[in-house]
This record gives C-alpha cells, sequence and structure tokens, in this order.
C-alpha cells in the first residue's frame, strides 16, 4: 500500500511539473508571437514571468522578456514591464536576466534595431553596457550591423565606448580602426570623451582616426573645354 501511494504521489508530482514545463514554453512561444492575450491568461495561471525555456529546438533558454524584445512586441514588453504579482509585491520582471551566453534582453533590441524596445528597457533599468559570453556589448552590435540609429541611441544614453573584457579590446574598439568615419561623427556630434580604464591603452576616442576621409561627391561645376589643336601642314 505504501509503494502504491508513493507511485501515485510520484506520478501526481511529474504530471504537475510536466504541465509547468509545457506552460512555461507557451509564455515563451506566446511572448515571440506577441500573444498579449495568452501571455495574461499564462500569468495568470501562475506561470513564472522569469523561467526560462528553450525556443522550439534551441540549446539556449530564453526568458519571455528577452523573446518579446527580440522580436520587436512592444505591447508585451510593456506588459512585462508593468506587471505585478496578484500576492507578492517583491516578484517582477528581470529586466537584466542573462541567457547561457550571457544575453540580456535589451542585447537582443539594440541587435536588432529595436529601438523603442530599448528605450523602455532602458527606463526599467537595463544596462546598456553588459557584455556577453564574448565579450561583445550591445554597442558592438550596433558597429557590426552599421545601426546609426541604435548606435546613437546608446551613445546618447551614455554606453560605454571604452569597456574592456578580459583584458582584450572589444569589437567596438577593433571596428572603430575600419574606416569608420560615420562613428567618429556619432562620437564627436554627442561630445563624448572617452576615458581609458586600464594602463598603457590606447582611448577608443584614438582609434578614431580613419586612413582616409569619405568620398567627396562629384563636382556639380561643368568641367572646362580644352582648346582644341588643330593639326598643321608641314
Amino acid at each position: 500500500m505504501v509503494g502504491i501511494k508513493f507511485t501515485l504521489n510520484y506520478l501526481k508530482d511529474y504530471i504537475s511539473l510536466h504541465v509547468l514545463v509545457r506552460e512555461q514554453e507557451s509564455l515563451i512561444l506566446s511572448a515571440s508571437k506577441g500573444d498579449l492575450a495568452e501571455v495574461q491568461k499564462l500569468l495568470s495561471a501562475g506561470v513564472s514571468i522569469n523561467a526560462k525555456q528553450s525556443y522550439y529546438n534551441s540549446i539556449l533558454k530564453y526568458t519571455p522578456l528577452q523573446m518579446a524584445a527580440m522580436y520587436g512586441r512592444k505591447d508585451v514588453v510593456k506588459y512585462f514591464l508593468e506587471w505585478k504579482h496578484p500576492t507578492n509585491p517583491f516578484e517582477k520582471v528581470t529586466v537584466n536576466a542573462k541567457t547561457d551566453e550571457k544575453q540580456t534582453a535589451l542585447y537582443f533590441a539594440a541587435c536588432f534595431g529595436r529601438i523603442d524596445i530599448a528605450q523602455m528597457l532602458f527606463d526599467n533599468g537595463a544596462d546598456l553596457n553588459e557584455l556577453d559570453s564574448l565579450g561583445i556589448a550591445a554597442l558592438d552590435l550596433t558597429i557590426i550591423n552599421e545601426d546609426k540609429p541604435m548606435r546613437n541611441f546608446l551613445i546618447k544614453n551614455n554606453a560605454n565606448i571604452d569597456a574592456y573584457s578580459n583584458g582584450t579590446d572589444t569589437i567596438s574598439i577593433t571596428r572603430m580602426q575600419d574606416l569608420r568615419y560615420d562613428m567618429i561623427e556619432t562620437l564627436k556630434s554627442h561630445k563624448v570623451e572617452t576615458k581609458d580604464k586600464s594602463t598603457g591603452r590606447p582611448k577608443a576616442w584614438n582609434y578614431c582616426k580613419p586612413t582616409q576621409k569619405p568620398a567627396q561627391p562629384a563636382s556639380t561645376q561643368p568641367a572646362q573645354q580644352q582648346p582644341v589643336v588643330q593639326p598643321t601642314n608641314p
């Protein structure tokens, strides 16, 4: 009898856990699709707002907020940021939660050019300078993607352009050497002054010296016609 009772309790717990996992997976999918009604339903049913789950067959696990930021679901992101637990006032969405590769919701917003979402996340405490497992920050992504509007947003809000990871230069530093004239203009337009964080390293600002300026537009002035030299008889 004791063995049967133990088995039944085990099955009950297993089924409950399986249902919970399925509901958490549903929250991830609903967030990615922008299905706000389903998101509200699942959170009301007790699904954790910060639970990490795989997205389809992905190895990485994401939070619902990260998925909503990645896919540009502004209504869902806004709801997550404003969400209040019905009984626990201390439980709320973790804005700077990271994947196993240390990517945040703002990292994904920057990667996909979601400025409106990046602004919402920043207004709610998102860290602009978090580095992923490769030492790449949101600002690095805007240089890689040549996303000037997002880059302006990050620098305007004091993103650190002198960040270093594990003693090595970040992509912000190395990419600036690659004739990134527009990066220089961005920094100058915001009057950014960089601060070296480690001894003996050049400041990021010093890297902003392209070997050539952008090509000048062709002149609109008509070319002067050269005089025609008539052949002379011998």
